[in-house]
């Protein structure tokens, strides 16, 4: 007893003698040991099976060389199905419209179409990694029993076809159709459904509400399945999965699915890479990103492999890919286009439950006539989704014949803007003057920013601090998730702390990024939504006061990062502020990136210098790429958004091609 209180004794004096040593051997047992906790606890709340890495891995490797080999032989099986004349009548067509025209008029066939953008896949897309799931075989096969029910149809419709009869389009790769894997960018859902393992009858119960009905923890064999002995009453399918509600309506609207598009895993970063289909580069600089997280949806379209893409959009995932690769995006009104039966953060759930921030579902084209000819398609013909808003597109909003009156964004104080935003703002005051309209400078104050970092804060927040860990489901992820993982497993205080070192240095946006990911408990959460609702009033009723139609703002700071800058996520996100507002906003490319557009200066005296460093970093050696800008206007004037759109495409006219 003696010899051990000695020992104790011995050991406080060492403490005592070497504290610096002591206090890091004291953080790092506290760290691993809260780590190990959490692990624990994250073990307990599991829900599905989990995997081993390697066999994941080669499950993934099988997979990709299956696909691989797929897409080469139908490239070569049909080298030479189509001339170069075809191939000129369709990339060359102004829009999806003149397409249809032709369908119409028998001087193209939804086959040559399909063979055109299919070969156009199989050249450029998937060599960049903007695929994921790819079926162009089955895309060949669907679009020659349209040519066969042509004539059937037009009978139907008035001597009409429906506005995407037969036309190619490629869907983000969680809004689930049918015969696509759904994967989200994880190996473990691509093994799930490659093995024919699939949880398809829990997730239809969730969709359906019946959460309560769902048993997570069972696995149904690919016999049960088959035989529908578990599904009888689901129309079975390769996968498993039916139809989303927006994929529903795009073939009721004619649209042939040709390829799911990539995307970063949980559809969580505006880069998009994956373990499952890599890295998605930019067509105009091949290290730098397409953008995210609909990333693959850019690419596709910019490299016109597709005319027509649908992507989602949390914090600016439509905006950024569509602006950085060049394209025309839009982003409706949340609830007026459904997200029903698409796959969420967590495969328990579709996308439609999260409340924080309203996700939103939208296309993207290479010119605002398609944006506009497929939302007429889709506004008001959610019939399965009670949670939509069954308004129709309003014609007389969309043809408004008047000069419009725009409010502009002009500085930001805390972070500012790179010359590229500076010289887009002064180019478009001078178009849009010279074009009749009027143009008022719009304060976006740090009160309104509180918003975005609340909307943040509720949804990072509030997440389950395992949810990566367990969706994983035994995965080795990429740097960004498994950073994103330790810093969910690190002890609040450390954060706090981290937090404080940040503020006290100047790097204040820094700081908030720390703060947002903070937990949230239930007092807190109702009072930063009390407080998000009072700065929205403020918001809208500043708008009314400049009695505006429409507001022009970026789109991001940065621009189109390349793959290793990832630490650009610490900042705040202009598409975050407009989706907590509901905002239909539309990306509008302008022209390409000149040398004087990489300027980026700000005074080392003043806060967020790391931040600002990094941004001109990046802004360095955009040059040849196009650059964009947003408009947005109030909530449900959708149809004023597409109209705004379509001034701002006129006065610049500007629809680049990639490749």
């Amino acid at each position: 007893m003696i010899d051990r209180l000695m020992d104790i004794e011995r050991f406080i004096q060492y403490l005592l003698k070497n504290r610096k040593k002591s206090l890091v051997y004291f953080l790092i047992v506290w760290v691993l040991s809260h780590k190990l906790y959490m692990r624990f606890q994250a073990r307990l709340r599991r829900r599905f099976p989990f995997y081993s890495s390697s066999y994941l891995e080669k499950k993934t490797k099988e997979y990709l060389a299956k696909r691989r080999d797929e897409v080469l032989q139908f490239k070569q099986k049909h080298q030479g199905d189509i001339d170069q004349q075809d191939i000129d009548t369709v990339l060359k067509a102004e829009n999806i419209r003149e397409l249809i025209s032709k369908i119409e008029k028998n001087e193209l066939s939804c086959e040559k179409i399909v063979l055109v953008y299919a070969q156009r896949i199989a050249d450029f897309s998937f060599g960049m990694n903007h695929c994921a799931d790819i079926d162009l075989q089955n895309a060949l096969n669907e679009a020659k029993e349209k040519d066969a029910k042509k004539k059937e149809v037009m009978e139907s419709n008035q001597g009409k076809l429906p506005p995407l009869y037969g036309i190619p389009i490629a869907i983000k790769d969680h809004i689930t159709a049918k015969n696509f894997l759904c994967t989200m960018g994880l190996q473990s859902r691509l093994a799930d459904q490659v093995d024919g393992k699939t949880f398809q009858q829990d997730f239809q119960k969730v969709w359906e509400g019946d959460v309560r009905g769902a048993d997570y923890k069972r696995r149904l064999s690919y016999e049960e399945i088959s035989n529908q002995k578990v599904l009888s009453h689901i129309p079975q399918c390769k996968y498993g999965f039916e139809d989303s509600e927006m994929v529903r309506v795009l073939r009721e609207m004619g649209a042939i699915v040709i390829c799911m598009t990539n995307t970063p895993i949980f559809c969580g970063h505006y880069i998009t890479n994956n373990t499952v289909f890599g890295f998605s580069q930019n067509p105009y600089q091949k290290y730098r990103t397409t953008g995210g997280s609909s990333g693959g949806s850019g690419g596709i379209v910019a490299t016109r492999s597709v005319p027509l893409a649908i992507g989602s959009d949390l914090l600016g995932s439509i905006r950024m890919p569509s602006g950085w690769c060049g394209l025309y995006g839009f982003n409706p009104t949340s609830r007026r286009v459904s997200k029903s039966g698409a796959q969420g953060f967590e495969l328990r759930y579709d996308c439609d439950v999260a409340k924080s921030i309203m996700p939103i579902f939208g296309p993207m084209g290479k010119c605002v006539d398609d944006l506009v000819d497929c939302m007429k398609g889709m506004f008001g013909n959610f019939n399965k989704d009670k949670q939509c808003v069954p308004m129709k597109f309003n014609e007389e909003a969309f043809n408004i014949n008047r000069k419009l009156r725009f409010g502009i964004v002009k500085k930001d104080i805390r972070i500012g803007y790179g010359s590229y935003i500076n010289n887009l703002v002064e180019e478009n005051i001078a178009l849009l003057t010279k074009a009749g309209h009027q143009v008022v400078e719009f304060d976006l104050s740090e009160e309104f920013w509180k918003m975005e970092f609340i909307s943040r804060k509720l949804f990072m927040g509030s997440q389950d601090k395992a949810m990566m860990l367990n969706e994983l489901r035994g995965e080795r992820s990429i740097l960004g998730i498994e950073l994103g993982i330790f810093g969910q497993e690190l002890p609040s205080t450390i954060k706090k702390a981290g937090q404080m070192l940040f503020k006290l240095i100047g790097e204040d946006i820094i700081a908030d990024a720390i703060e947002s990911v903070q937990e949230v408990d239930s007092e807190e959460y109702e009072r930063l939504v009390r407080e998000r609702e009072i700065l929205k009033k403020k918001f809208f009723s500043y708008w009314q006061s400049l009695e505006i139609d429409a507001l022009i703002l970026p789109i991001s700071y940065a621009w189109a990062p390349r793959k290793h800058e990832e630490w650009f996520l610490s900042y705040r996100f202009h598409g975050c502020l407009t989706n907590t507002l509901e905002l239909p906003c539309g990306t509008i490319p302008m022209r390409l990136a000149e040398a004087k557009d990489e300027q980026f200066t700000f005074d080392f005296k003043k806060n967020n210098r790391i931040l600002k460093k990094l941004i001109q970093m990046n802004l360095q050696g955009i040059q040849g790429m196009p650059i964009a800008l947003q408009v947005a206007t109030l909530p449900y004037e959708d149809e004023k958004c597409l109209n705004a759109m379509k001034v701002l495409e006129q006065i610049h006219n500007f629809h680049p091609c990639s490749c």
